[in-house]
């Protein structure tokens, strides 16, 4: 979030528009396996520090009074991973170990070729991948999330979204899964709006 001594007035009369960066709200540093870029906060996060891309906006939005054209979502095509077996769970006995995880394009495979399970917090409306022996939980954005956190930026009136890190999310037959569904959704919600 932006710190106290950046003052709303300051910031509009020297930027065109802010990136804020939504992730990295949990990881290696967090007492609980959380997903680090949830839209919406679980009521499952313990201790009650709850924090996600909702909150955040609305901390610029109506709290910093900044207008919503004037900022922009970040959305991380990478994802942290933790060494227990289920979302949420403490991390403070958790092994230290090597957690495989990193751009989209590594967790992908993961899914699909190692057989890593993805399940969905319709919660937070994010996706986990789990590993086979339950021995692993990686938070992380795909498709669907993407497009649901695109739609919510445009119903809120962001400037728009953008990503960390461009190359991310490019698999081995070129595509880019997820910036290709933020752009659809994108698309979609300038055509509702022209009609």
């Amino acid at each position: 979030m932006l710190q106290q001594w950046l003052r709303t007035a300051f910031l509009l009369e020297t930027m065109d528009w802010i990136n804020v960066m939504t992730y990295d709200f949990t990881g290696a540093w967090t007492t609980y396996a959380g997903h680090h870029s949830p839209l919406h906060a679980s009521s499952k996060q313990p201790g009650g520090n709850s924090r996600s891309t909702e909150l955040t906006m609305k901390y610029l939005l109506e709290e910093r009074g900044m207008p919503a054209n004037r900022l922009a979502l970040r959305i991380p095509l990478y994802g942290r991973g933790f060494a227990v077996s289920e979302p949420y769970a403490p991390t403070k006995d958790a092994p230290r170990v090597r957690i495989p995880q990193g751009n989209y394009s590594n967790l992908h495979k993961l899914q699909h070729e190692d057989g890593w399970i993805r399940t969905w917090d319709d919660e937070s409306k994010n996706p986990w991948l789990k590993a086979p022996d339950h021995s692993m939980v990686i938070g992380y954005d795909d498709a669907e999330s993407v497009a649901i956190k695109t739609e919510w930026a445009m119903k809120k009136g962001l400037r728009g979204v953008f990503f960390w890190q461009i190359a991310a999310d490019r698999l081995p037959d070129g595509t880019n899964p997820l910036q290709e569904a933020s752009r659809k959704k994108w698309d979609e919600g300038v055509r509702v709006g022209k009609d």
